[in-house]
């Protein structure tokens, strides 16, 4: 799956008003989240996780069913800069 179809996934969820948890790795995506959760209605939270690390992704899962209070329903997986890709995908 390309980045940019992720990205248009992503966007469609959330313009639908799914909750959405953003994994990062090492530039902290809190303020994206806030950013998205005014824009869209909806609540957006960023979670630190090496998904290199089998053990870091089942602890983050753990983290973000609490954080949500629910359980996670659909997993995107893509690496690279949302932030930058989605001015490319609202064109």
């Amino acid at each position: 799956m390309s980045k940019t179809k992720a990205n248009t996934y992503v966007l469609d969820l959330i313009s639908a008003g799914a909750d959405l948890a953003i994994t990062y790795t090492s530039q902290d995506c809190s303020e994206l989240a806030r950013e998205l959760s005014g824009e869209f209605s909806i609540t957006a939270k960023a979670f630190k996780c090496d998904t290199a690390d089998s053990k870091e992704v089942d602890q983050s899962v753990q983290k973000i069913k609490k954080g949500f209070g629910k359980d996670v329903d659909i997993a995107i997986c893509n690496a690279g800069p949302f932030r930058r890709m989605l001015g490319c995908v609202r064109r």
